[in-house]
């Protein structure tokens, strides 16, 4: 991904990239990966806590205990 960016970037400019460029590209690049991936992780956990809620809810009704609140 970085690298096909980089020869973009040489062919336009028509010389060699510098290394500040690709340091640039590739931390550009990690920091958007990892704002997917806490995205990703923040749906699951609220998924996940949503289920175990409901599954409690239907564990403490079917049990007969008073209902709690969070």
């Amino acid at each position: 991904m970085v690298s096909s960016a980089l020869e973009l970037h040489r062919y336009a400019t028509d010389r060699e990239s510098r290394v500040v460029t690709a340091m640039t590209m590739l931390k550009s690049h990690l920091f958007r990966r990892a704002t997917r991936l806490c995205r990703a992780l923040a749906v699951l956990w609220l998924t996940h806590n949503k289920c175990r809620s409901g599954l409690w809810d239907l564990w403490d009704s079917a049990a007969g205990a008073p209902e709690h609140t969070l």
